[in-house]
């Protein structure tokens, strides 16, 4: 699979001068007028996927509940079947996957590249695709990208000193993720 998967860049904001009429702003509404609180990557419903970086599952499912009831804005319902993981760090955060494609569960400890789950097309989405999103410890909620981090540049700056990060086909970040948190 080629890297140039990712369909969706953190930041973009491909709603932003779509009509009120249009079947995505009827459908969702305009619900990032800021612009993509994550990084997608268009892959077909179960591909597995890795977690980031060794951490602690802290909810797999359907995030229940309003805005209000959750530290991370969370959208209930819209990022689907989802997965929180806590690194010392921060939080990753693994939305759409398949509803019932889980492979570990709330409080189990995971290790860098430990398949999470399966990809999917569960909530607010219009394909099957992985929303990656990345909270680094200290976030604020009430913000641009309510406390989101592009996962690209956390990403390349977490090499250790002398190492050259390349973009590897998606395949390889879904299956071979081997990127080090210090």
């Amino acid at each position: 699979m080629p890297y140039d998967t990712k369909s969706q860049s953190f930041g973009e904001n491909p709603t932003k001068y779509l009509p009120a009429n249009h079947w995505i702003i009827r459908q969702f509404g305009n619900y990032q007028p800021d612009g993509h609180t994550g990084m997608d990557f268009a892959v077909k419903a179960g591909t597995p996927f890795r977690s980031c970086a060794d951490g602690t599952v802290i909810h797999v499912g359907w995030y229940p509940g309003t805005y209000a009831d959750n530290d991370m804005w969370l959208a209930p319902g819209f990022a689907g079947f989802c997965y929180v993981v806590d690194h010392p760090w921060g939080r990753s955060i693994y939305g759409h996957g398949l509803d019932g494609g889980n492979k570990v569960r709330a409080g189990d400890q995971v290790k860098e590249g430990q398949v999470l789950g399966l990809t999917g097309n569960t909530g607010g989405s219009t394909g099957d695709h992985l929303h990656f999103e990345l909270l680094l410890n200290g976030w604020i909620v009430n913000s641009q990208f309510y406390g989101r981090v592009n996962p690209e540049d956390v990403i390349s700056t977490l090499a250790p000193a002398g190492e050259v990060i390349t973009h590897t086909p998606d395949e390889q970040f879904f299956l071979d993720l081997s990127i080090s948190i210090p």
